[in-house]
């Protein structure tokens, strides 16, 4: 097992201060140290090469196969090392007012990888692309400095799953948590949860997603948990929450007379106008 002080490692810089991994494991309880220490020493390496693969990123050959090996020990659990560093995430958030919850979706293409097991279709093509999806929530100060992972959920496609079309058709007639958009209020009902569990005093949250997070069951979830978490969407449909905003005018926003942080935003954009412009437009009205 090579040191993290061993004279032949590699002279590799990262811009994160030392000893963060240390930090970010401090959490993990009932695991080999030796386990741990492993972790921190991968951690640093490939923090600072992101972009290497194991064996560039690695400061040894040793420090690679030691790599590979804790990758397939079953002693140490994602879930476990996520939980860590979510501890760790709430203790740097405590020293904030406001924290912003910023949720997405991407998706990690392993179709050159024609082995990979446990992959299936991503993107909007004809199915040809392989790999796996990622929801995660990402929390950062008003600042935007960036605190932590509050939420990471990952998931594969069936292979042999209905096409984009048949799953536009048929995505209304499912219950929301047999859908994939359950992502989002699942990732918003897991922050809130963590905020509850959270000892001491902790910041406003509010959870900033794209127009896929308009979601009317989002907002049923928002309504019971916005003291925990309050939410900032851009608006996908075109909703009347008023009679000063009729459907015609395509409103946009909401303000909610509970919450002085939620809004929805939409731009409005004349059909008539030529290709490639805009005109935006904005309104609000109560949430009721």
């Amino acid at each position: 097992m090579t040191s993290a002080t061993s004279s032949k490692s590699k002279s590799i810089g990262s811009p994160l201060a030392a000893g963060w991994s240390q930090r970010e494991l401090a959490h993990l309880s009932g695991i080999d140290p030796r386990l741990v220490r492993r972790l921190a020493i991968m951690l640093e390496d490939w923090a600072a090469q992101p972009q290497a693969s194991i064996p560039e990123g690695s400061r040894s050959k040793a420090a690679a196969k030691a790599s590979y090996r804790l990758l397939s020990n079953e002693r140490l659990e994602a879930a476990d090392i996520g939980q860590s560093h979510r501890e760790a995430t709430w203790g740097r958030m405590a020293g904030h007012a406001v924290v912003l919850a910023v949720a997405d979706t991407t998706s990690f293409n392993h179709t050159t990888h024609a082995g990979t097991e446990g992959v299936g279709p991503i993107g909007q093509g004809n199915g040809s692309a392989q790999g796996f999806l990622l929801h995660s929530v990402l929390a950062f100060s008003e600042q935007g400095e960036a605190l932590g992972v509050l939420h990471a959920h990952t998931w594969a496609r069936e292979r042999d799953g209905p096409s984009r079309r048949q799953r536009q058709a048929q995505k209304n007639r499912k219950a929301l948590d047999q859908r994939e958009s359950h992502r989002w209020v699942s990732a918003y009902e897991a922050i809130v949860a963590q905020r509850q569990a959270a000892s001491g005093r902790q910041p406003r949250l509010v959870l900033v997603a794209d127009r896929e997070s308009d979601l009317y069951e989002l907002f049923v979830s928002n309504l019971q948990h916005d003291e925990q978490c309050a939410v900032l969407v851009r608006a996908l449909h075109a909703r009347r929450l008023h009679a000063a905003c009729t459907k015609r005018e395509r409103w946009c926003g909401t303000i909610s007379k509970r919450s002085r942080s939620w809004r929805v935003l939409r731009s409005w954009c004349q059909r008539r106008a030529r290709a490639r412009s805009a005109r935006p437009r904005w309104c609000c009205a109560a949430r009721r």
